[in-house]
């Protein structure tokens, strides 16, 4: 008796020691992730030289004018509230509403459709998400150039669009698959067409995956920095390019003013993502699974 009370005790004990280490190492984990955020947040703040402080500190005076110095300051093709913030909203809103409008038409048509190369076409749709967008910045920028959109809006979001297309409409291709077609066929019987049925039937029913899709169309054209490098110049510049405005010969890195971009890159993202992480989860979960 006194053996079995000595084992359940020693089982409790591994269980909760288990359960402890198993919190400690996702503390760690997470502040490992976290740690690039909280510093630069923490540098955003940091006035003058206090960001050059070795040690660095960790208790200080918060100061704005990293923030006063990143809005006032001219970069090469203006300021970044008139140019850069509006750009980068403009590209990045008509970017993920394009690719919605995209995703859904291509994901019923392979879901209700029955039509030869079918699979071929859908497991393309896939693999083409796996291509790095570096490699195809070359021949981007040629193709740019020849229709002359290069450094324009247009341009970003045309590629933008194209690059997230896929990912969308994998997502929403489980959803469509996962209505059932009778109630598609009652719609009809009831005088709606296929594209009433669409709009009225299958958009509602398929929101957590556009909410999840659009999520990570933004984000990607929220913070792409490849592909505006290449295919801007100076009328279409986003977010993203300031780092390259406070890296100088002559003073080198300016670590207030650009963590200060980097805080304000992230804020959009943070509340976007907030808003709508129930629907993310649901949408990745659901979207994964095809009937």
């Amino acid at each position: 008796m006194r053996q079995k009370t000595a084992a359940v005790r020693l089982a409790r004990v591994l269980s909760i020691l288990e359960r402890v280490a198993y919190n400690l190492a996702v503390c760690v984990m997470l502040l490992g992730f976290l740690f690039p955020i909280l510093w630069m947040i923490l540098t955003a703040f940091k006035p003058g030289r206090e960001a050059f402080r070795i040690p660095p500190s960790l208790i200080f005076r918060p100061s704005l004018s990293n923030f006063v110095e990143l809005f006032g300051a001219r970069f090469e093709g203006g300021r970044i509230l008139p140019v850069f913030l509006p750009n980068s909203i403009i590209v990045s809103i008509t970017a993920t509403v394009a690719v919605m409008v995209l995703a859904l038409f291509a994901s019923y048509a392979l879901a209700r459709f029955d039509f030869k190369g079918k699979n071929v076409l859908g497991v393309f749709v896939v693999a083409s998400r796996m291509l790095p967008p570096i490699g195809s910045i070359v021949p981007l920028f040629f193709m740019m150039r020849n229709l002359g959109i290069l450094d324009t809006k247009l341009a970003l979001v045309l590629v933008y669009t194209a690059l997230n297309l896929p990912l969308a409409i994998w997502i929403l291709w489980g959803f469509v698959q996962g209505i059932p077609k009778e109630i598609e066929e009652c719609a009809t019987i009831d005088g709606c067409s296929r594209i009433g049925a669409l709009f009225r039937i299958i958009l509602p029913l398929t929101a957590p995956g556009l909410v999840a899709a659009s999520i990570f169309t933004f984000i990607f054209s929220w913070n792409d920095f490849q592909m505006a490098l290449f295919l801007t110049r100076a009328n279409s510049k986003t977010l993203p390019l300031l780092a390259l405005s406070f890296q100088t010969i002559e003073e080198g890195v300016v670590w207030g003013p650009m963590s200060a971009g980097g805080t304000l890159i992230m804020i959009p993202m943070i509340v976007f993502v907030l808003i709508a992480q129930k629907y993310l989860v649901k949408g990745l979960v659901l979207g994964g699974v095809k009937g």
